[in-house]
């Protein structure tokens, strides 16, 4: 790989992780990465995208709730600025018999994008506190459970949840 005055493409840290099972030389693949930035938290949130075993950070989990929750709430100020600016016009756009108006498409797309890894980061992180990734159907008892789901992902990793990895290997291709 050449110096090109930038860091290296996604193509050569997948490359790399495929090939060592870290993400810049941290740690294994369902290893927690502690202390993990906003960016490596996003990295791992796609290149983990199905992973529901191993462990993930509070760095990792945390940060990535909020990158979500930022573009989720840019979708939505363009949702308001599609259709007219007005409070009145966005929520009768919501409350239309039909709910997937073309200005809900940006929206839609990043919620089916992103539910099924956001299950996978909920497991892991509740593998780190030494629970069960079932936990979350938690969810499923009215406000309580979101609630207690929240509180759950925010406790201290806790050692024993090394029971939820499992070794990485790589084989060689043939």
């Amino acid at each position: 790989m050449e110096f090109s005055g930038r860091g290296p493409s996604w193509e050569d840290r997948l490359l790399k992780l495929g090939q060592t099972g870290t993400i810049d030389g941290r740690g294994a693949r369902d290893q927690p990465v502690y202390g993990a930035s906003s960016w490596q938290a996003a990295e791992l949130f796609w290149t983990r995208y199905v992973t529901f075993s191993g462990r993930a950070s509070r760095s990792e989990f945390w940060w990535w709730m909020i990158l979500a929750a930022l573009v989720a709430v840019v979708l939505e100020v363009v949702r308001f600025v599609a259709v007219g600016g007005s409070i009145a016009l966005w929520w009768a756009d919501y409350s239309s018999p039909s709910y997937f108006s073309p200005t809900s498409l940006p929206g839609t797309l990043w919620a089916l994008a992103t539910f099924v890894p956001s299950l996978a980061l909920n497991a892991r992180r509740l593998h780190d506190t030494n629970r069960s990734g079932g936990w979350q159907l938690i969810v499923l008892v009215p406000v309580v459970g979101w609630v207690w789901l929240l509180v759950l992902c925010a406790q201290r990793s806790d050692p024993r949840g090394e029971r939820y990895d499992r070794a990485f290997t790589v084989s060689p291709a043939t």
